[in-house]
């Protein structure tokens, strides 16, 4: 059996009920010899059979040696729950090829995913490669406008272009869904950030870096990815613990990294850049505020309020707040 040629990078957490029809919409793939990696996030989740990830794993392993033998599948879990940026973490560094393509587990993939993805990445030379999604709500198709997911550039995009291209003229996207990568180009993007617990906004700190470092994006118009926009923790779903409202505030985190790197590398971004960066994290923050007033639990919502002062800091939501009753008026 040849050695793999490139890694589907997997994080599972409470999507088990999914899991496996993700798993499943890999073996009519047209590219051949490559593996999956299944990272479960300390989640406690079972699917409609009361099976948890590992078991779903073992299943379709055996799958795979039926009808599909040069796929290879491995599965690492977290024993807890770290969040999703460090589970992509731990995903790349268990990469076994040079060559990434990052699939959510609520998702699925059409058939030419990977060849096309591949082959317009030996073609192009680029470390990042994006091509085009569907998006579905419901197991209904909608247009792909709702979504940021599919602003990409189509061509080439080289050196300083790249991060000008994203944050600037915002041409492409920071999902990492849908794209193929370099492992060299990941690892010095992780090199950079610290350990961040952090469920969300992860996307966003990881491409910024992504395109600091990379010297070519290449996009296409083909598409290769079934996008299911689901109810998670950045939708407005009703929040009653503390411990998932904690994960709204996370993402305070990853513009407390970001700033740091701004501090030590005045030159690496420009003050237009940086300026981006600012108003995504103001922006960030107000969204934190208004979910906190309309869908988090009034029971809970002084301490959830107290809880987002610890991440964010009292004087910048209490700035935020008052931006916002300003703007009410």
């Amino acid at each position: 059996m040849s050695a793999p040629l490139l890694s589907v990078l997997v994080p599972v957490f409470h999507t088990e009920h999914l899991l496996r029809q993700c798993l499943d919409s890999f073996l009519p793939q047209t590219f051949q010899n490559f593996e999956i990696i299944i990272c479960d996030d300390g989640s406690d989740g079972k699917d409609n059979h009361n099976h948890n990830s590992h078991r779903i794993f073992k299943e379709f392993k055996k799958a795979c040696k039926k009808q599909r033998p040069d796929i290879k599948v491995r599965f690492t879990y977290h024993k807890n729950n770290l969040g999703i940026f460090e589970t992509r973490r731990t995903l790349v560094e268990e990469a076994a090829t040079e060559i990434l393509c990052f699939t959510d587990s609520d998702d699925t993939v059409l058939p030419n995913y990977l060849e096309t993805l591949f082959n317009a990445y030996q073609e192009s030379g680029a470390q990042i490669v994006q091509a085009q999604a569907v998006l579905f709500y419901n197991g209904k198709e909608v247009p792909s406008q709702e979504k940021g997911i599919n602003t990409k550039y189509s061509g080439a995009l080289e050196g300083k272009e790249i991060l000008e291209g994203f944050l600037v003229k915002q041409n492409h996207s920071s999902y990492l869904i849908g794209k193929l990568v370099t492992r060299e180009l990941m690892l010095k993007a992780f090199d950079q950030i610290p350990f961040l617990q952090c469920t969300m906004s992860d996307d966003l700190i990881i491409y910024i870096y992504m395109c600091l470092f990379a010297e070519k994006y290449y996009g296409i118009e083909t598409p290769v990815y079934n996008y299911n926009i689901t109810e998670g923790i950045t939708s407005y779903a009703k929040i009653v613990t503390l411990e998932r409202w904690e994960k709204v505030c996370s993402a305070a985190s990853l513009f407390t990294a970001l700033f740091a790197f701004f501090q030590e590398n005045p030159n690496s971004f420009t003050e237009m850049q940086q300026n981006v960066i600012k108003a995504q994290c103001r922006k960030t923050l107000k969204n934190s505020i208004i979910q906190l007033r309309s869908v988090v639990d009034p029971a809970i919502q002084k301490d959830a309020r107290e809880m987002l002062c610890q991440w964010w800091g009292d004087h910048f939501v209490e700035t935020i707040e008052k931006e916002l009753a300003e703007n009410k008026n």
